[in-house]
């Protein structure tokens, strides 16, 4: 009889089975999902909607009913279209079908799947990554994936979250991880690396995982792991797919921070490792050809970098007359330096070509060649020694110095750069003075300016002003020979200098007519003299609003127009009080347009002419008027667009205010009165109440 009963209650639930799940369901649901799995997600959401639901379980009704939202929104995603309402309809049947499902035993398979297809909305869609949005969702499905018993399926399903995660998909070349702040938290990545099973996604986890501590950051432990990490990701070679990502930086992380070196105190610092990074590097050059990897290129600059000889000289500051000359060097794969010190004549002495191809620089353009030194001296500057902090290095000697003296430290060169601070055992008469290094088959200077005098320079767009004065009491250096280079990029593709020159006037003023072009910015460069006191400045000129040969320039640059309404937002049958002042670009300077006439068109967020007229400026240069707000305007947006008397040119368009359907927000007030013996204080008016 029990066995009976048993074969009975199969029977009837095989029955039941079948009932619920019919044949053809069955085969539209397989036939949708092939489709799925091939991207084609308009026609699987075509036959999701055939789907008749009454007579299907609640567990295959909620599948079909994500599968319809999950396609929809897919399949919408796949084409440019401004019309979001199919993507926003998806989105909020996600969100409803998991809404009420807020405890765990309420957590099943297609809560998982809605979880993750909302993660997939905020971060997969074409320009549209919102890391921010996606990643609870992500993080969900996530949870529910590594809970689940079927290792197969779920090892899968867990990794192709992570990895989208990391990198969605549609994603331009240039592409790096994290570039949307999608760092994916180490303990999932840490999963990652435990389930996986392929050589590709082992290397890929390691990967993750050194990119996510060298940009999240970490104490001494944490940033040990990195140089293990990337061993870790390259250690397949060139088998993987994360190879070269890994190659490059790995080698850009050991030129950067490298290794982690404790110290004695028990602290730690972290120090450029460059033969290893120079290492890796060539490895990347050497595996891979040009056109292979995007990181070819940048690999050959970063080799060259760590090999080739650099130097470089600067000079922080101007000094007064009877100050100490300091000046700074820094170096890289050099052993001598030799340096020699030049007076020059600004004004004599920058001399620029009529045209050039190629901008130069004011100093660069001094000729040094056979001119006399009033100093030189060496420095020899070896490497400084990687097993040290570079604080603890001992400083250079200065002063006190023997000309020709070589300064050396012992160390040994391994690619480390070195600077040093030094300062001049002699004290400079005023003048102006170009400093010069040479080693290494390089060159580097800078200029030298003892003066208590100093150079303003002022422009606009047809004149420049300058003035020279005493640096310390700001009066004029009457009677100085002041000189001013002009220069602009034309349309022949070439540099062009033009030379000016004056003496200042009683107010040491100079003032100089600039020469015009059209629409064309220009660089300047001023320097004065009077006797040994020299001084230089640079600046700008700016020249887009001119009139040139009977071209205007566009006469929306002309305008600058400010509109405003009393408040940002209003409510439907109110009346929206708004005003604009406007100025116009003339002749260098702003000006007032009174009495002007300026056409003026207001437009609702559908883009319908709500109002429209000319007006008339007031000797202000301003206007206002009224808008009657009515029931029946469309909630949103409303712009305003001005153009010139003639409506040929816009002239200027802004944001005017919101309308909205909104109320004050709600509050509770209470007040709490003191009690005594356990009884409510009973108060007076007026009398005192201490704090």
């Amino acid at each position: 009889m029990k066995s009976r009963f048993l074969f009975f209650l199969v029977c009837f639930a095989l029955l039941h089975l079948r009932a619920a799940l019919p044949s053809e369901y069955q085969s539209l649901k397989s036939d949708a999902e092939k489709l799925f799995d091939e991207g084609s997600f308009a026609k699987a959401n075509e036959i999701y909607r055939q789907i008749t639901l009454t007579h299907l379980p609640s567990g295959e009704q909620r599948w079909v009913e994500f599968r319809r939202a999950d396609t929809q929104w897919r399949s919408a995603a796949s084409t440019e279209n401004a019309d979001t309402t199919k993507l926003d309809e998806a989105r909020s049947d996600l969100e409803k079908q998991i809404r009420d499902l807020t405890r765990e035993d309420q957590h099943d398979r297609v809560w998982a799947e809605v979880e993750e297809s909302l993660g997939d909305f905020f971060w997969t869609r074409r320009n549209h990554q919102n890391w921010g949005e996606a990643w609870p969702h992500y993080q969900a499905a996530l949870d529910w994936w590594a809970g689940q018993s079927d290792l197969n399926p779920a090892r899968a399903r867990y990794l192709a979250i992570v990895w989208r995660m990391a990198k969605p998909p549609q994603v331009q070349p240039y592409y790096s991880y994290g570039s949307w702040g999608n760092y994916v938290p180490l303990d999932i990545l840490e999963n990652a690396l435990k389930i996986s099973q392929t050589e590709n996604d082992k290397a890929h986890a390691h990967y993750l995982i050194a990119m996510t501590i060298q940009n999240r950051g970490g104490g001494a432990n944490q940033f040990a792991r990195v140089p293990e990490e990337f061993e870790g990701a390259i250690q397949a070679g060139k088998t993987t797919d994360w190879y070269d990502d890994a190659l490059y930086n790995y080698a850009e992380w050991m030129t950067g921070r490298g290794r982690v070196i404790p110290l004695e105190n028990g602290s730690w610092r972290s120090e450029p490792d460059y033969p290893k990074a120079l290492e890796l590097f060539r490895r990347l050059v050497s595996e891979f050809k040009k056109g292979e990897t995007r990181y070819w290129e940048q690999a050959q600059q970063q080799i060259k970098n760590i090999t080739d000889p650099q130097l470089g000289v600067s000079v922080a500051n101007i000094f007064l007359p009877d100050s100490e000359i300091q000046y700074q060097l820094n170096w890289r794969n050099v052993k001598h330096i030799e340096l020699a010190l030049y007076p020059v004549e600004l004004n004599r002495d920058v001399q620029f070509p009529a045209e050039d191809e190629n901008r130069k620089e004011w100093l660069q353009t001094i000729d040094l060649s056979g001119r006399e030194k009033i100093k030189s001296w060496s420095y020899d500057p070896h490497p400084q020694p990687l097993s040290r902090p570079s604080d603890t290095l001992s400083p250079a000697r200065s002063g006190g110095e023997e000309e020709g003296e070589i300064h050396t430290t012992s160390s040994k060169a391994n690619y480390q750069p070195g600077n040093d601070t030094l300062h001049l055992d002699e004290k400079l008469k005023p003048g102006a003075y170009v400093l010069e290094a040479q080693g290494g088959g390089k060159s580097a200077r800078e200029i030298v300016l003892v003066t208590d005098a100093a150079l303003v320079l002022k422009a606009s767009g047809k004149q420049a002003l300058v003035y020279f004065c005493n640096a310390l009491d700001s009066s004029p250096i009457l009677k100085a020979k002041i000189k001013l280079w002009q220069s602009w990029w034309d349309d022949d593709r070439k540099w062009h200098w033009r030379e000016y020159e004056k003496t200042a006037d009683t107010n040491g003023i100079a003032v100089f007519q600039l020469e015009q072009h059209a629409g064309r910015n220009a660089e300047l460069f001023a320097s004065a003299i009077s006797t040994n006191r020299q001084a230089f400045s640079d600046g700008q000129s700016y020249q887009t609003f001119q009139n040139f040969s009977g071209i205007t320039a566009d006469l929306a640059l002309r305008w600058r127009l400010y509109a405003f309404t009393d408040r940002p937002a209003y409510r439907p049958k109110e009346t929206a009080h708004w005003k604009f002042i406007a100025r116009r670009y003339d002749d260098s300077i702003y000006t007032t347009p009174a009495n002007q006439k300026i056409q003026f068109e207001i437009t609702d967020p559908r883009g319908a002419k709500i109002k429209s007229e000319t007006i008339t400026l007031n000797s202000f240069g301003s206007a206002w008027g009224d808008l009657e707000l009515t029931e029946k305007m469309p909630l949103g947006e409303y712009r305003v667009t001005f153009w010139d008397e003639t409506h040929k040119y816009t002239i200027g368009n802004a944001t005017l205010f919101r309308l909205e359907e909104y109320k004050l927000p709600e509050f509770k007030v209470t007040v709490q009165t003191p009690e005594e013996n356990g009884r409510k204080k009973i108060f007076r008016l007026g009398d005192e109440v201490e704090a």
